[in-house]
């Protein structure tokens, strides 16, 4: 049951994850609408995926660290 809620706690986490890059990248590199994708807004929408990852992989690397200088057992992030 442990590992069943914390598997179900990481997916809702990585929907929670994709679904805000969705949002950031559509708002910030999508003009309008049309039926192709131009190569200026797939270029946008390649960087703001690189650069949301990027972000985030910093702030969990930071906050992990955080966590392991403030407790007595360390923690490791992969």
């Amino acid at each position: 049951m442990k590992v069943t809620f914390k598997s179900d706690y990481t997916n809702v986490s990585f929907q929670v994850l994709v679904h805000g890059l969705t949002d950031t990248c559509w708002e910030t590199c999508m003009g309008r609408p049309t039926a192709r994708l131009e190569p200026k807004t797939e270029a946008c929408m390649m960087n703001c995926v690189e650069r949301f990852i990027d972000a985030t992989t910093f702030i969990t690397k930071r906050l992990m660290n955080t966590t392991k200088y403030r407790s007595d057992t360390p923690l490791e992030f992969q």
